[in-house]
């Protein structure tokens, strides 16, 4: 079972019989903000939030956002930095990444992964602005169809693969 462990700020992989293992909690030497979703790829690798606004200011060692890597040999990078990232989920054949971004502007970002795991490109998928002051653009999950699925304001939003809204 891996966790994120937003209040001890760092991510754990925990054994059936009750063991732990830190796999990550530092970034060059800064701790962690507060992990809050992580998502395994089918080759072993980790790919987990880390938003920045969790944590007070004057505790803050790393001075963004970001969604972090840990991959199966246990080496780490930061993927991308973001605004406020969230929840996150893979596309079918794990070549895309979903990342929810949760505070100021709501919206979807998609990220397009190489083989080696790196972000090649990135832009908007889906904008969530809505004037519903309910819900924020949090967990994500995506079917085999491709179809994203994302709580936000007002219910769970759903989405096309190509970006399209298909209802609330």
């Amino acid at each position: 079972l891996v966790i994120c462990e937003g209040g001890n700020r760092r991510v754990t992989r925990w054994a059936a019989g009750g063991q732990s293992e830190i796999l990550m909690d530092r970034f060059e030497g800064k701790r962690l903000n507060r992990p809050n979703d992580v998502v395994c790829k089918s080759d072993g690798s980790l790919y987990f939030t880390d938003p920045g606004l969790r944590v007070v200011l004057a505790e803050r060692e790393l001075p963004y956002a970001g969604i972090y890597r840990i991959a199966p040999d246990g080496a780490t990078t930061l993927v991308a930095d973001f605004e406020y990232p969230n929840g996150l989920a893979f596309s079918p054949d794990e070549r895309l990444l979903y990342v929810a971004n949760t505070r100021w502007t709501q919206y979807i970002h998609v990220l397009e992964l190489d083989a080696g795991g790196k972000m090649g490109r990135r832009r908007i998928f889906a904008d969530m602005a809505s004037d519903e002051t309910d819900g924020v653009p949090d967990g994500m999950k995506v079917d085999v169809e491709g179809r994203v699925y994302c709580t936000g304001p007002g219910g769970t939003w759903v989405f096309a693969p190509d970006g399209t809204r298909l209802g609330i």
